[in-house]
């Protein structure tokens, strides 16, 4: 009896030996599984996040080349703007100062009544300033009822200076040698009365001769590129040297 009583108590034992190991391997092989299973998920994750860091790379690339595009609109619009001011015609003005509207100018009042007188033609503010020596809108010259506009005097040099709203691009001028004639009445001839020296000076740099030929006065046209918003006409400083300026074409 009592060796049944010992074998059957080695037995209980033993199953609950084999109980106790198989409850601690079981739980082991859970720790395992829950284990594995978090370290196969963390490559996952990880490869999410790159993939999630590659579509934020590519959205700023695509934002990045958007702006890239939106900045080369100005440029093509001021390449616009320039072919169409270089498409700007040159306009053109001549005013009249043989008998202007103006009528007769002393030397005095020259410099703001033929200011005025030739921004009226233009319709606008072309000529900012006027600045005179010697110069005058005549009376009866070269003829009776007849006016022109004088250079000079008999026995001094003379000048004219205007200033420009505008820069004028080049100018064309009609002048004539200086004349009063009259007739000679012991011989019945008319004489033609000329300054044998005229000569206008066109900015100091440039000359037209008007010296008269065979006594008989000359007029001429002359023109010149001057690209600025100043002229200057003036005459020599040698006696009967004056000019009559008929007309002048500007081009700005």
């Amino acid at each position: 009896m009592k060796i049944s009583k010992i074998a059957l108590l080695l037995v209980s034992t033993t199953m609950l030996a084999a109980c106790s190991f198989s409850y601690e391997r079981h739980e082991s092989h859970s720790h395992s599984e829950f284990y594995t299973h978090f370290e196969t998920r963390d490559p996952i994750s990880s490869s999410d996040n790159s993939s999630s860091k590659e579509t934020v790379s590519s959205s700023t690339a695509i934002t990045s080349n958007t702006t890239a595009s939106s900045s080369v609109t100005p440029a093509s619009s001021s390449n616009a703007t320039t072919s169409s001011a270089a498409q700007v015609t040159d306009k053109e003005l001549t005013i009249s100062f043989y008998n202007p509207t103006c009528g007769s100018l002393s030397t005095e009042v020259l410099n703001t009544r033929l200011a005025t007188y030739m921004n009226e033609v233009a319709g606008t503010t072309f000529v900012s300033a006027i600045k005179n020596t010697k110069c005058q809108v005549s009376n009866n010259i070269p003829a009776d009822g007849e006016k022109v506009l004088i250079i000079g005097a008999a026995s001094a040099q003379g000048s004219l200076e205007f200033t420009f709203a505008e820069t004028i691009k080049s100018i064309t001028i009609t002048a004539q040698t200086y004349h009063k004639p009259y007739k000679d009445y012991a011989t019945g001839n008319t004489v033609a009365n000329v300054d044998p020296n005229s000569v206008l000076y066109i900015n100091e740099n440039h000359n037209v001769d008007l010296k008269p030929a065979d006594e008989q006065p000359v007029e001429k046209s002359y023109s010149e590129a001057i690209n600025s918003k100043t002229l200057k006409l003036s005459t020599s400083e040698e006696e009967k040297s004056r000019v009559f300026i008929k007309s002048i074409k500007f081009v700005y």
